[in-house]
């Protein structure tokens, strides 16, 4: 086999984009003793990870309506580096300018679930308790469709100018990775 045939069968690492590097930073580098990879997308890469402009169209008004701009977006992801770790993962999401109440909006608080991969109309309602020092939404597994990139139930910490999610099924690994989330 020729070097050049060699060469073409590597398989490179994707690489992943890092426009809101502030927003990842927000995000642990590691849960309980796992280095999680983080990356980040905003404005029209977070449109193209989320489906390109038919996803961007289908939200434009329900984020107008509650006072943010499509390119004002900014997701943060953090999960695992290995395959072989649990397929727990934690997201971040920004809204440009939007801070308390408005994060809560039915548009940003729904845009947030969608990215997340959590469909909140699933299972039963959300329950609340103080998890890992914050208040926190625990939803259901049926949320979530369990594969080998997800397993768990989604937790939703809302912070004053983000909203937090995470999915795992251990509850120790959450915990941690809450409790690392920052409070603003």
């Amino acid at each position: 086999m020729s070097w050049l045939s060699k060469f073409r069968q590597v398989q490179a690492k994707p690489i992943l984009p890092h426009d809101a590097t502030d927003l990842e930073s927000m995000l642990p580098a590691a849960v309980g003793g796992r280095t999680l990879v983080r990356w980040s997308a905003a404005g029209p890469n977070f449109w193209q990870a989320l489906g390109g402009d038919r996803v961007q169209a289908d939200w434009q008004t329900d984020l107008a309506n509650a006072g943010a701009s499509a390119n004002e977006i900014e997701m943060a992801v953090a999960g695992r580096e290995r395959t072989s770790d649990p397929p727990y993962i934690i997201w971040a999401l920004r809204f440009g300018k939007l801070t308390g109440a408005q994060l809560r909006a039915p548009g940003p608080s729904a845009l947030a679930m969608a990215a997340m991969h959590v469909d909140a109309n699933q299972g039963e309602n959300w329950g609340d308790r103080t998890f890992g020092g914050k208040r926190v939404l625990i939803g259901h597994r049926a949320m979530v469709n369990q594969d080998r990139h997800h397993r768990g139930i989604p937790m939703v910490y809302m912070a004053p100018s983000a909203i937090y999610a995470l999915i795992a099924d251990d509850e120790a690994w959450a915990e941690e990775a809450i409790r690392a989330l920052p409070d603003k």
